[in-house]
C-alpha cells in the first residue's frame, strides 16, 4: 500500500509571486484574474450573501472590508460598483505584499477612492484593526 507522508510542508513559490519573475507577466496575469475570477469564481455569490446583504441592513453606516492578499484587487473594484449602484458605503484597505503588484493595482484602481493599497504582511494582525469584514484568498469572514 502506497501511503503519503504529509509530516513535512511544501515551501513552494508560485511563479508569479518569485521576485526574479518578469513584472509585464505579472502584470498581465493580474489582469486576466478578473476573467478567470468571474468565470470560474464563485466570489459573486459568496460575497453577495455575506457582504452585501449585510451592507443592505444599515445602508446609512460605512463598513470596513480588509482584502489579504489582493492582487490586482478585481474583486474589490467588483464589490465597490456593487455598492455604489445600491447606495451602499463600504471602504476597503487592500493588502498586498508585493510591490510589483500594487503598480498594477494603482493604475487599475485610480477611479476607487474606496479602495486604500497598503503594502503589509497578511500575516500582520495589526491590518485588522477597525474591520467589519476579512476577505482571504479563499473566502470571506464577517467580523
Amino acid at each position: 500500500m502506497n501511503t503519503m507522508d504529509f509530516s513535512r510542508r511544501a515551501q513552494l513559490v508560485e511563479e508569479m509571486d518569485k521576485c526574479s519573475s518578469s513584472e509585464e507577466l505579472l502584470h498581465r496575469t493580474l489582469a486576466q484574474f478578473e476573467a478567470v475570477n468571474r468565470l470560474f469564481s464563485r466570489y459573486r455569490t459568496v460575497l453577495e450573501r455575506l457582504i452585501l446583504s449585510d451592507l443592505a441592513t444599515n445602508v446609512s453606516q460605512t463598513r470596513h472590508l480588509v482584502d489579504l492578499g489582493a492582487g490586482g484587487c478585481d474583486i474589490d473594484r467588483w464589490l465597490i460598483d456593487c455598492c455604489r449602484r445600491r447606495g451602499l458605503k463600504l471602504r476597503i484597505t487592500a493588502i498586498e505584499l508585493d510591490p510589483r503588484a500594487l503598480r498594477y493595482a494603482r493604475v487599475a484602481n485610480c477611479s476607487y477612492p474606496e479602495i486604500e493599497l497598503r503594502q503589509a504582511d497578511v500575516l500582520d494582525a495589526r491590518n485588522l484593526a477597525g474591520a467589519d469584514y476579512v476577505s482571504l484568498p479563499i473566502t470571506c469572514c464577517i467580523i
